[in-house]
């Protein structure tokens, strides 16, 4: 027969063992939800429509393609990863896959989204009047 005895110490050890676990695994969880909440569904182009007409623009669909985010980035697409960073997306994670590209023009902009599985991963505003991109 096989006894064990604990003692007082290691039962608390042993409780506040799992109750760090717990805690930490909620944290998790949590923080996955969050993240999953503020992601942004685009699933066809009337959602992407009403998406831009929601941000005070009045699309014309210009084209849409399928490109693959590459491998390896030069300086031109780390200065537009940065841009994405700002507006919390971050391409770094989708290297070598497909993205749906749509491009819109809306008075003097260009618009630009990426879309991957029916989330929004990327977007830009060009301003042909500035001469600059910016955050949409």
């Amino acid at each position: 027969m096989l006894t064990v005895s604990l003692s007082g110490k290691k039962i608390k050890s042993a409780f506040l063992s799992i109750i760090l676990v717990l805690v930490l695994f909620g944290t998790t969880l949590l923080l996955f939800y969050i993240r999953e909440s503020e992601k942004i569904y685009l699933s066809d182009e009337a959602e992407i429509v009403a998406f831009l007409e929601g941000k005070g623009y009045s699309p014309i669909k210009i084209s849409e393609e399928e490109i693959i985010i590459p491998t390896v980035w030069n300086e031109t697409f780390e200065n537009y990863n940065l841009l994405q960073k700002e507006q919390g997306f971050d391409l770094h994670n989708l290297r070598e896959k497909t993205v749906m590209k749509y491009s819109f023009s809306s008075g003097d902009s260009e618009i630009t989204l990426l879309i991957f599985d029916g989330v929004l991963v990327g977007s830009d505003v060009f301003s042909y009047e500035e001469r600059e991109s910016k955050v949409l």
